[in-house]
């Protein structure tokens, strides 16, 4: 007999645990959800006896809440998630998730849904005009195919442009342009865009409604300005790639004046 094989206690926690984790925030689910996504990692249960277990749960832990008013009956975590007071940290899980969910093991997605969801918070009406919410239509990723290249940007480039993009600040840039520097001062920046191994700013100047785009591998100075400006309601970064990008697209090339 192998001592150190799991007996039927520690078997039922490690179900008890996987249904908590499976409990999600801010909305409900029934016992057919949870058996479902046991299943997808191996447990078979049947319904009944998650819904067994789930009505010793809500006896026994507090932040479960069940709804038993309809059939199926629902069940919820009151939320105590740092992700609720903390839009920052919503923001990352969300940039992550979004950009590498196809990249990432399904029982590592499964058992962070219940955390996952709290990044949806981001969404809602009162955070509209958050810094952290604007972030997520600022930034953009155009890829004909995927590339296991890094980015390689100095520090003292990318970050003011990242500082100056969510703070809304004027940027004054100097760039090579084949032999030549030049310089542009009184930049907006509007969004950062990725396409393989290189990043682009999408901006404008203060005296033009034109938009541009610039790669930050041409950038060699970068300045913030103490000055903040009002970011263009008619500008959205997806409309301007879906109109714009194929220029862009076909060449690695400084796009300024």
């Amino acid at each position: 007999m192998n001592k150190n094989a799991p007996n039927r206690s520690q078997h039922y926690l490690q179900l008890i645990l996987e249904i908590y984790k499976r409990i999600p925030k801010h909305r409900k689910t029934t016992a057919k959800e949870i058996q479902q996504q046991l299943t997808n990692i191996g447990i078979d249960r049947s319904e009944r006896s998650i819904q067994r277990n789930l009505a010793d749960m809500v006896q026994f832990f507090d932040d479960i809440e069940m709804d038993n008013r309809d059939k199926p009956y629902g069940y919820t975590r009151r939320s105590s998630s740092l992700l609720s007071e903390h839009r920052q940290d919503a923001l990352l899980l969300y940039l992550a998730t979004h950009y590498l969910r196809y990249l990432l093991p399904v029982t590592l997605t499964a058992s962070m849904e219940n955390i996952l969801s709290d990044t949806k918070r981001l969404f809602l009406p009162e955070n509209a005009n958050s810094k952290e919410r604007q972030w997520v239509n600022k930034i953009g990723v155009v890829n004909d195919s995927f590339t296991q290249s890094f980015l390689c940007i100095p520090s003292h480039i990318f970050e003011p442009i990242s500082y100056a993009l969510f703070h809304n600040r004027l940027l004054s840039l100097t760039y090579t342009e084949g032999t030549q520097a030049k310089k542009i001062k009184e930049v907006m920046p509007l969004g950062l865009v990725q396409q393989g191994e290189w990043l682009y700013l999408i901006y404008q100047t203060k005296e033009e409604v034109i938009t541009y785009s610039i790669c930050l591998h041409h950038i060699i100075q970068v300045s913030v300005s103490t000055f903040s400006f009002t970011y263009p309601s008619e500008f959205t970064l997806q409309q301007y790639l879906n109109k714009e990008w194929g220029e862009v697209q076909s060449s690695h090339k400084t796009h300024a004046h």
